[in-house]
């Protein structure tokens, strides 16, 4: 299945994401360091719901 919702905790120096298909079931989660480019890896993604 594919990501359908992306859910994000910005703290200050940490990303948290949680990616959810479409029965919202938890396809993924990452944490990324705010020095990882966010914008790179949600590039990567077909369109959804943030």
């Amino acid at each position: 299945m594919e990501i359908t919702t992306i859910g994000l905790y910005l703290a200050k120096n940490i990303f948290y994401v949680v990616s959810l298909n479409q029965v919202g079931k938890i396809q993924m989660q990452k944490e990324l360091k705010r020095s990882q480019m966010l914008l790179a890896w949600t590039s990567t993604l077909r369109s959804c719901t943030l």
